[in-house]
């Protein structure tokens, strides 16, 4: 670990606990850089479908 990472980790782990979980969210966030739109679709079918069948009496 290079010096200058040592010390902004050092920095970062004294921050407040919801500074860092802010930080750290961001941070996994940025490491997905490519949004599957057809995934996003499915997601949205299958959600769509769930809250059908609650409304509809038929969910398990």
């Amino acid at each position: 670990m290079s010096n200058s990472l040592e010390k902004m980790t050092k920095d970062v782990l004294s921050l407040p606990l919801k500074d860092r979980a802010k930080l750290a969210h961001k941070l996994i966030t940025s490491l997905d850089e490519h949004v599957d739109s057809d995934v996003n679709t499915a997601w949205e079918t299958e959600i769509n479908r769930r809250v059908k069948d609650i409304k509809d009496g038929i969910a398990i």
